[in-house]
């Protein structure tokens, strides 16, 4: 069990909390549409294919890793197994903290190289099925794929200022700082 002082309960709670509960979301004939919620029907089918996947080992960089960190078949099991007990755990507790019920689960005493084994495996499969979403999703030109661009030129504007040293980064955040407390002041938006 991982202990209240213990630093991955931290930073586990931090980067959950990164997860907006209600991110921009549209309407859609009058309901608000939530994307979390088709995650949430997702992730048993899913989970299955992870299961799969060390199976049939047609994933050779998944055996490098497996190999690389020395764990065995059964320690990825190990963690597939948490995982699903967590998603088996989650709807029965929905007022349990997402960390106790991942605890509950046996997630923090999988090996560390396991658990990022089986998150690596499980973002494959979360983009594979944004492509075929996405495809779906396009009808004469319009669809997810614009919104997808933005996010994609946001996300390499971000690569380039996490490559930049970490004293320009600073710099850069402080300068939008004063940018933003000018712009404030004058009255602009």
């Amino acid at each position: 069990m991982i202990g209240h002082d213990d630093p991955r309960r931290e930073k586990a709670t931090y980067r959950l909390n990164d997860i907006p509960n209600n991110p921009d979301s549209m309407t859609v004939g009058g309901v608000r549409y939530n994307p979390n919620r088709d995650i949430a029907y997702i992730m048993i089918p899913v989970l299955a294919r992870l299961f799969k996947r060390l199976e049939w080992k047609d994933w050779p960089e998944l055996e490098e890793v497996l190999a690389v960190f020395d764990l065995s078949a059964q320690d990825y099991g190990d963690a597939v197994e948490a995982l699903a007990k967590y998603l088996q755990a989650q709807q029965a507790n929905l007022k349990t903290p997402f960390i106790e019920i991942l605890d509950d689960a046996g997630w923090f005493q999988c090996k560390p190289a396991a658990q990022v084994a089986v998150m690596s495996t499980l973002g494959i499969f979360i983009l594979g099925l944004n492509y075929k979403g996405v495809r779906e999703a396009t009808i004469n030109g319009d669809g997810p794929g614009a919104s997808l661009q933005e996010l994609g030129d946001q996300a390499i504007a971000e690569a380039k200022m996490l490559a930049q040293p970490r004293w320009k980064r600073w710099l850069r955040r402080k300068a939008y700082s004063i940018r933003r407390a000018l712009r404030a002041l004058r009255g602009e938006p």
